[in-house]
């Protein structure tokens, strides 16, 4: 959180919240911007998961108009320094929609 601290400041960023559920409803209240994610493909090495492309939508902006959207490559760095070459390597693979599937299963009665 402290580097993500550091890019706010740098990207002009007021406040970033991280709410799970039981402060999301509170927080969706009073909140002044309200975004929306939405994952558009997987970020892959070969066939190493590095990354994933979302498109963030404003759905709510107290001070101006909603709507505006902006693509964003979030990597799975787990703590440590990305590559730059992985950047320049990496290919967007499709989201495939989930199949629901029976959680059970069935094999011989």
């Amino acid at each position: 959180l402290d580097r993500l601290a550091d890019l706010l400041l740098r990207a002009g960023g007021v406040a970033l919240l991280l709410a799970g559920s039981p402060g999301r409803e509170a927080a969706g209240r009073v909140a002044g911007v309200r975004v929306a994610l939405a994952r558009r493909a997987w970020l892959t090495v070969g066939e190493d998961l590095v990354g994933q492309r979302v498109e963030a939508t404003v759905t709510r902006h107290r001070w101006a108009l909603a709507g505006g959207h902006a693509e964003l490559d979030l990597w799975f760095g787990e703590g440590r320094r990305i590559d730059p070459l992985l950047r320049s390597a990496a290919v967007p693979r499709e989201v495939n929609p989930a199949v629901e599937q029976p959680a059970l299963r069935v094999i011989s009665a």
